[in-house]
């Protein structure tokens, strides 16, 4: 299981070990409908990404983080974390997530009823 696999990174003190467990964590309780323990995990992903000086996958972390709190209603939260992933992208140069991102920041700020940021995100 990812929990066991994350244990055995910790023991072995590897970072990046543990912080791909933790963003299969995030994805498996998101899937299962648990949002709080994917936030957790997404989060901790974020913390090792950021002392790894990982910028592709600290935007990857804030894109799922993006995401969850989409899928609990936290719309506002949603396009915070979509904007600080666009800022890294934008850097990374990746046009791909670049749009991915700016599809889902709309989304966002259509559903708190910013249409005008809306149209501007997209």
């Amino acid at each position: 299981s990812f929990e066991e696999a994350r244990g055995l990174f910790e023991s072995l003190e590897d970072d990046n070990g543990i912080a791909v467990c933790c963003e299969n964590l995030g994805e498996s309780y998101m899937k299962a409908g648990d949002i709080d323990k994917a936030v957790a995990a997404y989060e901790r992903c974020l913390l090792i990404k950021t002392e790894l000086w990982d910028k592709v996958g600290q935007a990857q972390c804030l894109d799922s983080l993006g995401l969850a709190c989409y899928a609990r209603g936290d719309f506002a939260g949603a396009a915070g974390y979509y904007e600080r992933s666009m800022h890294i992208w934008r850097g990374e140069g990746d046009k791909a997530a670049l749009m991915a991102a700016c599809e889902a920041l709309g989304g966002a700020n259509f559903q708190l009823g910013e249409h005008v940021r809306s149209v501007e995100s997209y």
